[in-house]
């Protein structure tokens, strides 16, 4: 079965054409199925669709790559074609489309467009496309697949992910997926001969705005494959000597300012190199077009302008997860701080005529020019002001904008104090007065125009929230009034209700499926809007989805922003607690791992006596080995066996219960100060010299209780077990197994080499004085008085409410 697929939206002009078009191919109609994929059209889309009888299916307003992505998930085919509702294919485009396919090493087919139109603009794209048909045609195998005529195998297309859905307009999605298909080995290739007809712009501004949008788009898709910006087999090199020798002409024009014969030398000489750049257009053009040929370097010298730009601002706006633009903004806070204080220095020299930047320049000028923006950046950091997605009014904005620049002011002064540099009031006057207004006015610029991107859905940050309630539903409210945020909500996962809708978005699924969900639909960040789930199961969820590469959140309420030490961030006025990742890198694992070999091996060799005296203590006191191995399980659920002490005068039978306590009457006069002093783990320094155990994490659990572990309980097995551990220093194993747990799992989220030695050193006392007992009767006592009062607490609420209704 062949599945034809054609995102669509407001195409009810144009529709009727294609699909009258894949009525009438050579292939026998039941060999294919035709599915339209409706983007929230306004028109009448569906009713085309429903018209022509193929398979129809509507979706949220989030663009032709998602589109293609369901139509994929509804079809039936082995294979899987795509056209677009502006396009008509020729009579035999299925045919040609797939007959690469006898080939079984290949793996993706792109087509060819072609034009009926006549005008001047139109020509001319058209022989844009034929350059890169030409490029096409000159390999064995291809890195992209044209959306406008393209099929794939469909456990191909499964494969890679599909489309990538943050892509809002169709421009570039086809790119990335063809260059992810590449990345993977395998073969694509071009159908010359499988044509559809398309209608291009017929105007210069439709046209160059096509240009500026294929251009932003195409660098979000270099960022992924930086190795594509130098060579791919679709885009012809000279484009990119075109790009930098246009703006090369431009910057030329500065060689006026040095006279009229440097102006005319650099201008004419990046000129030459343009129209070097265009040759290889032009000569093939001109076999065609000649009229075209002789407008073309005109036209391809603001195409490379506006393609240029559309690069730029693709760099600084377009970042993926606000990584780049943090970076611009701070870039522009530095350059303009710079500035402002060179206009400082300027006015400075106006006013006393003497020009401190050229007689002195290393003690005034040079230290201020490279330590005032270092200020100025860091500050606006430490202060926030690199914070993207922020929900605050512009009054705020500027208050804390104001608030920062007066703790700058308060450093610089403070620093010249200390260090004793004598700068005038008057230049720092200057200095302030003007960087004030040249670093706002550019923040305001940039801020601006990234607000305006991300309120058009560009790089927006795909949404999942869990939970169906008032608070699921306030949440979807806040990310429709504030969409400068870049939040873009997918759906709802909620246990009951699944299909039913709220402001347009669908309830996609229980949590049972939330990482089919979270794969399907590509999400980016999960919110838990105070779902109707257990403790246990959202932690299971939690688990699960850290194990995908998706961000965590929770709604939080007033309890959490008091008590929580975690960043609290947040959509607009709804405070949300992230749920961080561990951040346990891999240099500091291998530190870490380094230090357990040299202190296990300084331990164990400052030990040897207390071994010696240990053992011959264990063997006059009862008969047996003086080292006994346990089963248990250690990191990654593997199986372990841990060197002890022996303490009891016999070890316990296969499903026998461990001693209890210090006082069971298996355990020996000596075992029990070995058990309380936890001396019998000391031999566990043997299994971290295997590399089995670290000197500090989880203790290693019996293999029973493993078994029974439950999915947010197996995070305790992420890390080697350890020696010591959190929980053992904060009151050792008087404490309950969930506490241990909770204890456990801090340790994993927030560990490091010096969390390590603050437990290492209390492990000291903890071994020598063990737990105090007014705390562990404290903590017993607690929990008999825990169910107390909670039924003390139920009984009172029942009654209360009963004297309510009576009085009802």
């Amino acid at each position: 079965m062949i599945s034809v697929i054609i995102p669509a939206y407001n195409a009810e002009r144009t529709l009727p054409y294609t699909l009258r078009a894949l009525q009438n191919q050579t292939v026998p109609r039941e060999l294919y199925e035709v599915i339209v994929v409706d983007d929230a059209s306004t028109d009448g889309t569906a009713a085309v669709a429903r018209e022509f009888g193929v398979k129809y299916r509507l979706q949220n307003k989030e663009g032709p790559a998602a589109a293609r992505n369901l139509g994929v998930r509804v079809a039936r085919g082995d294979l899987i074609l795509f056209t677009d509702s502006d396009c008509i294919p020729r009579e035999d485009w299925i045919e040609k489309m797939v007959k690469p396919f006898e080939d079984p090493q290949v793996a993706g087919v792109s087509g060819r467009y072609l034009t009926r139109q006549k005008e001047f603009c139109a020509r001319f794209v058209q022989l844009e496309f034929e350059e890169r048909f030409q490029v096409l045609e000159g390999f064995d195998s291809i890195d992209l697949v044209a959306s406008f005529s393209a099929a794939f195998r469909r456990s191909v297309f499964e494969d890679v992910g599909g489309f990538d859905a943050h892509y809002p307009l169709a421009n570039n999605e086809d790119v990335e997926l063809s260059y992810k298909i590449a990345s993977r080995g395998y073969r694509m290739v071009f159908a010359n001969d499988a044509i559809v007809y398309h209608r291009h712009p017929a105007t210069w501004k439709k046209y160059f705005s096509i240009k500026f949008s294929r251009a932003f788009w195409r660098i979000l898709v270099y960022k992924k494959f930086p190795a594509k910006i130098l060579r791919d087999t679709y885009t012809p090199q000279s484009l990119k000597f075109q790009i930098i020798f246009s703006y090369l002409v431009l910057l030329s024009l500065a060689g006026f300012f040095f006279g009229l014969g440097w102006g005319l030398a650099t201008a004419g000489g990046a000129l030459a190199l343009f129209v070097a750049s265009c040759v290889p257009f032009v000569r093939r053009t001109y076999r065609f077009d000649r009229q075209m040929a002789l407008a073309a370097p005109l036209v391809l010298f603001f195409k490379s302008l506006i393609f240029g730009y559309g690069v730029f601002l693709g760099l600084i706006i377009g970042s993926e997860r606000d990584t780049i633009f943090p970076a611009v903004l701070a870039l522009s806070d530095a350059f303009m701080a710079a500035a402002a204080l060179a206009l400082g220095f300027w006015v400075r020299s106006l006013w006393y005529d003497t020009p401190l930047i050229f007689s002195k320049p290393v003690e005034y000028f040079v230290p201020m020019i490279l330590v005032f923006p270092l200020i100025v950046t860091l500050v606006f950091r430490q202060m926030g002001l690199y914070r993207v997605k922020v929900c605050q009014s512009k009054l705020n904005d500027m208050a804390l904008f104001l608030r920062a620049f007066a703790v700058v002011a308060l450093v610089v002064m403070a620093g010249m104090f200390l260090l004793k540099v004598d700068y005038s009031r008057i230049l720092l006057a200057a200095v302030f007065l003007s960087a004030m207004p040249l670093v706002g006015l550019a923040r305001m610029a940039l801020k601006s125009l990234h607000e305006r991107m991300m309120a058009k859905g560009i790089n927006a940050t795909r949404v999942l929230i869990v939970g169906s309630g008032e608070t699921a539903q306030m949440l979807l409210e806040k990310t429709h009034s504030f969409p400068a945020l870049g939040y873009y909500v997918v759906g709802f996962v909620a246990e009951v209700g699944i299909g039913k809708r709220y402001l347009g978005k669908e309830i996609l699924g229980s949590s049972r499926d939330i990482l089919k969900i979270v794969d399907d639909y590509q999400i980016d960040e999960v919110i838990f809007a105070r779902p109707n789930l257990s403790r246990e199961k959202v932690l299971d969820l939690i688990v699960q989805l850290e194990k995908a590469d998706v961000s965590i959140k929770m709604v939080s309420d007033l309890y959490d922003i008091v008590t929580s030490q975690t960043v609290i961030d947040g959509i607009a006025d709804i405070p949300m607690v992230e749920i961080h990742k561990q951040k346990f890198g891999r240099v500091q694992s291998a530190i870490k791992e380094v230090l357990d070999y040299l202190l296990a091996s300084l331990l164990l060799l400052i030990s040897l006596p207390l071994w010696v005296t240990i053992a011959v203590l264990i063997r006059l006191g009862s008969a047996g080995p003086v080292l006994i191995r346990d089963d248990r399980i250690g990191r990654k659920g593997a199986p372990l066996r841990i060197f002890k002490f022996r303490t009891l005068y016999r070890q316990p039978e296969s499903g026998e219960a461990p001693p209890a306590g210090w006082n069971d009457p298996r355990v020996t006069r000596f075992g029990r100060f070995l058990r309380r002093t936890s001396l019998d783990e000391w031999p566990q320094l043997l299994n971290i010299l295997r590399g089995e155990m670290s000197l500090v994490g989880p203790r290693p659990e019996l293999p029973g209780i493993v078994a029974n572990y439950k999915e947010w309980q197996k995070l305790r097995l992420e890390v080697k077990p350890g020696i010591t551990g959190l929980w053992q220093i904060m009151g050792r194993k008087d404490l309950f197994l969930h506490q241990n747990l909770e204890y456990d799992f801090y340790y994993i989220k927030n560990r490091s080499l010096l969390l390590d030695l603050s437990i290492l050193l209390r492990t000291i006392p903890a071994m020598v004085f063990g737990a105090s007992p007014a705390y562990r009767g404290w903590l017993v006592h607690a929990d008999l008085e825990r169910e107390d009062f909670s039924n003390v607490s139920l009984k009172s609420e029942s009654k209360e409410s009963f004297q309510e209704g009576a009085r009802a």
